[in-house]
């Protein structure tokens, strides 16, 4: 009966994918028009009364054609030929103190039709000025030079100041998103705009000032802070990483008694081989102990899958306390990004299309902008335009 019931269920998988494909699918060589409007909606606290500059993106998903409008409206009106589209948004108010930037996405919706009204609401991009960034993320693993096969063993994460102060790695959040870019479902709430939904979080050690970051220095938080390259020469040695993110838990996990370890604040943080997952770094309120953020920011959501409701924990990291974020995927333009446009507005990665075998051996880096006279990261809050996939820093 078991095997009878899994039989019937995978038929029914594999109609609902035939039918979605005719979907995605759908031609749009009609070239029927519809005469869009679309409106966008600041927040209550931005100031409006300053110029705004706005440059407006239409992908249609299937075609991959893309138009981009520039207005200095916030109502747009532009006729598109009818499909499913993604629309993004960046915009700048210029005042007299400094630009303020603003975004917004929405990742699907169906434009048909001969009108259609568009609501879409932008963000104030976030920027934490005097705080660390991601530099690097090395995720896709080195294949092995006799055998070809993959190897994930030395995957970490590579941190920068990029300010003129010395930080503090203290207590420092790195976060996993519970959901994957490549998997959009309607979680409910959806708590995007608001909060990172994080389905494992690490924090760094230290008890304030222990482990200083000179400006324009970076840190390395491996995976496993071992020398994996007298395994194989294609390794990567990260026997010198500042923090190793050990689990104790974890039988095949070696530790180095060389590298302080960080601790599981909330389940564990693995490196996504598949380059799937959003990352963010953030750090606690002063005086908020572990203990009472794990009890205040706690996050149930539900949601549909094959019509059959579903549920999971995670926890709420509030945007506000979060210093840098950065979107992955693995290749394609993403279902959706985990995390609000207003700490990153884009993706990036080491991939052409899903499967890709020439990812292996690449890190998604951050790009420089000026070596003089010292190295400076770009930081636009989109990592599409911050990122290059390229060489990992520390491999020989």
């Amino acid at each position: 009966m078991k095997l009878i019931n899994k039989i019937l269920f995978n038929i029914v998988i594999i109609l609902l994918f035939f039918s979605c494909s005719s979907d995605d699918d759908m031609d749009i060589s009609s070239n029927s028009k519809t005469k869009v409007e679309l409106r966008l909606s600041y927040p209550q606290e931005i100031d409006i009364s300053s110029p705004v500059n706005f440059i407006v993106s239409f992908k249609e998903i299937n075609s991959g054609i893309e138009t981009q409008v520039e207005s200095k409206s916030p109502i747009l009106n532009i006729d598109l030929i009818s499909g499913n589209y993604k629309i993004s948004v960046e915009g700048v108010i210029d005042n007299d103190k400094a630009p303020i930037k603003l975004t917004g996405i929405l990742e699907s919706i169906s434009i048909t039709g001969e009108n259609q009204i568009i609501e879409l609401s932008v963000h104030q991009s976030i920027t934490q000025k005097g705080d660390l960034i991601f530099e690097e993320i090395y995720y896709t693993g080195s294949k092995n030079s006799l055998t070809g096969i993959p190897y994930f063993g030395d995957r970490y994460f590579k941190l920068y100041n990029n300010s003129d102060y010395v930080v503090y790695a203290d207590g420092l959040l790195l976060a996993e998103s519970e959901f994957t870019t490549n998997d959009k479902n309607d979680y409910s709430p959806n708590i995007m705009e608001q909060k990172f939904a994080a389905g494992g979080i690490i924090i760094l050690p230290g008890k304030g000032k222990d482990y200083p970051i000179p400006p324009r220095s970076s840190i390395v938080i491996a995976e496993s802070a071992n020398n994996h390259n007298a395994i194989d020469k294609n390794y990567i040695n990260l026997s010198s990483a500042n923090f190793e993110m050990y689990s104790p838990y974890d039988d095949e996990s070696v530790d180095n008694p060389q590298v302080p370890n960080t601790s599981e604040l909330f389940n564990s943080v693995s490196i996504d081989k598949k380059g799937v997952r959003s990352y963010v770094i953030a750090r606690l309120p002063e005086n908020m102990s572990k203990e009472t953020f794990l009890a205040e920011n706690s996050y149930h959501y539900t949601y549909n899958e094959f019509g059959f409701l579903m549920d999971g924990d995670a926890m709420a990291i509030p945007n506000n306390w979060i210093i840098d974020a950065v979107n992955l995927s693995n290749g394609k333009d993403p279902d959706w990004i985990l995390t609000s446009t207003s700490l990153d507005s884009g993706w990036t990665t080491c991939s052409l299309h899903e499967g890709d075998e020439s990812r292996y051996g690449k890190s998604v880096n951050r790009i420089v902008t000026t070596q003089i006279p010292y190295k400076i990261l770009q930081d636009t809050n989109n990592s599409k335009k911050d990122f290059k996939s390229g060489k990992p820093s520390l491999k020989k």
